[in-house]
């Protein structure tokens, strides 16, 4: 009963007004079924009525015409043929027009068209009966509509009366459908009834969670995850924020997305495509996902990637769920990287909230606190020899060796000269930062080396000093 909203009904009397809209007075039923249109019930409205005779009374004369020349020219499969403005020309075979053209002064006929191929010609006509009618079909037609016009406006005006009425029914119909999905979902295989806690420790904790979309769209090809966010006791230590790497089409941007459907749904009362789903409250969702500009304010994809960051650490709280793909990837990698360690240290350390934090910056791992982060990876099985990647998304410990970027290229159908040359420039990059770093570590060493020895002479030269005054 709390999923229904307080004092949410169908009005009284709404029954009755719905009948007086379906039962056929206002407007044709079938047709608004079939046709999709309303066209205006017969005998309800005078003036409608009126219009709808006239027209009807000039299409009239004008199938008696028809009859009267099939009979005089003796030509039973005389018809009309319509064009744009000159509808209803009497369609006539040039065998049948040549047997009767001595008769054409009597008929006063007009040639208004030719069709037909060779031996199948056809010679179309009017009179000057035919052109009086055809005026005046165009006025009767044309005063129809309008008439018709008012009539569906004066409907409309009457459908209107009700307004707050079809408002209520609306709303409970709409809340209605969605407690039946609710119900339909949760007969779903794979589908849990999360259980959302209230907790001063935020935490999430999912085993087997699964994409509510993708999940069914591949008949039970989904590879589930795990995520666990913080701890519903508190004691066991675990980290609220989540980082983890992997190789490009890995799945960590689905992990992100389905964490967040998870949540949503678990807070709108609806099951859970988990195995098992349990969460503190979440009071917003931040997300930092995907990448655009906005050309015409004159900003950058970084610009806007950096403006949703700093909504995040404005507006976010302790009970905020954030998700962040790749932040710092519009810039340079070193600028990149400080922009992407200082936002970790400020939500762990600051904000405390629950966050998932996608990254190919590898660099970023060693400064964590194993307490304020837990570092996973989606794991991939990589066959060197062949230069082939299985993904097997799937969320471990630990973090990816590599982003695997060239083997996705490959993927993408990029000529392998490319990608071998790109492979090429790969290694010769990660073999001049090696080089870089044991330089770094050897110069580190030297000058702590230096400095023992100074300080050591020092000290030295202190006693020998001291020993001399003695």
């Amino acid at each position: 009963e709390w999923l229904v909203t307080e004092g949410l009904a169908v009005p009284a009397g709404a029954r009755i007004a719905l009948d007086a809209f379906l039962d056929g007075s206002l407007f044709n039923i079938e047709l608004a079924r079939s046709e999709k249109v309303l066209v205006p019930a017969r005998g309800k409205d005078i003036q409608l009525d009126a219009a709808s005779e006239r027209l009807d009374k000039v299409e009239s004369e004008l199938e008696d015409i028809l009859r009267t020349l099939r009979s005089e020219l003796r030509e039973p499969t005389l018809k009309w043929f319509h064009r744009g403005k000159e509808p209803y020309q009497v369609e006539i075979p040039d065998a049948c027009w040549e047997r009767n053209r001595h008769r054409a002064a009597v008929h006063d006929f007009t040639l208004m068209s030719q069709g037909g191929g060779k031996g199948k010609g056809v010679s179309r006509f009017w009179n000057s009966e035919i052109r009086r009618l055809v005026e005046l079909h165009a006025e009767a037609t044309e005063a129809l509509e309008l008439t018709r016009r008012d009539s569906f406006r004066r409907v409309l005006l009457r459908f209107d009366d009700h307004f707050d009425t079809w408002k209520a029914v609306s709303a409970a119909l709409a809340e209605l459908d969605v407690l039946v999905v609710f119900a339909r979902l949760s007969r779903e295989p794979n589908m849990c009834r999360p259980r959302v806690v209230c907790s001063e420790t935020p935490f999430l904790e999912s085993c087997g969670l699964r994409h509510a979309v993708l999940a069914n769209r591949m008949s039970g090809a989904f590879i589930p995850n795990d995520v666990v966010l913080g701890s519903e006791s508190g004691r066991d230590r675990q980290a609220s924020v989540m980082v983890f790497t992997g190789p490009n089409m890995s799945g960590k941007s689905t992990v992100l997305r389905m964490t967040c459907v998870a949540a949503i749904m678990a807070h709108m009362g609806c099951y859970v495509m988990a195995d098992k789903f349990a969460l503190s409250r979440v009071d917003r969702i931040f997300t930092r996902i995907g990448a655009q500009d906005r050309i015409l304010r004159g900003q950058s994809t970084f610009m806007i990637e950096m403006e949703e960051t700093a909504v995040m650490l404005r507006h976010a709280s302790r009970d905020s769920l954030l998700i962040l793909d790749e932040l710092g990837r519009g810039t340079s990698t070193h600028d990149g990287v400080a922009i992407a360690s200082a936002v970790l240290s400020d939500i762990a350390q600051r904000i405390q909230c629950r966050a998932l934090f996608s990254t190919h910056y590898h660099s970023l791992v060693p400064r964590m606190d194993a307490h304020a982060f837990s570092v996973c990876q989606m794991s991939a099985q990589v066959d060197e020899v062949r230069k082939d990647v299985t993904f097997l998304y799937k969320l471990e410990p630990g973090v990816a060796p590599y982003s695997r970027g060239i083997y996705c290229a490959r993927l993408a159908r990029i000529p392998d000269t490319i990608a071998c040359e790109a492979e090429k420039h790969a290694a010769n990059l990660e073999l001049a930062v090696t080089q870089r770093a044991l330089q770094s570590r050897a110069q580190n060493a030297l000058l702590g080396v230096q400095k023992a020895l100074e300080t050591g002479c020092f000290e030295a030269l202190q006693k020998a000093q001291q020993d001399a005054g003695d």
